[in-house]
């Protein structure tokens, strides 16, 4: 059996005007959170925990001590 090479099975449509601003205006959109996911970082691992906090031993460690 031979492939029929005559015409590609599926053409994408170029972008229109609407489309391309659509694409801009979520990308603008979405920057704010770009430039603030760096920063919000420590506190979302963290959760408001002191330092001490943090490297208090939890609960079962003793249990299994290698794990991080």
């Amino acid at each position: 059996m031979t492939a029929d090479t005559s015409a590609p099975a599926w053409v994408p449509l170029r972008p229109t005007a609407a489309d391309l601003a659509r694409e801009v205006r979520d990308v603008v959109a979405d920057l704010p959170r770009l430039a603030m996911a760096p920063l919000l970082r420590p506190w979302h691992t963290r959760w408001g925990a002191t330092s001490a906090e943090v490297a208090a031993p939890m609960s079962g460690d003793d249990l299994l001590p290698l794990v991080q």
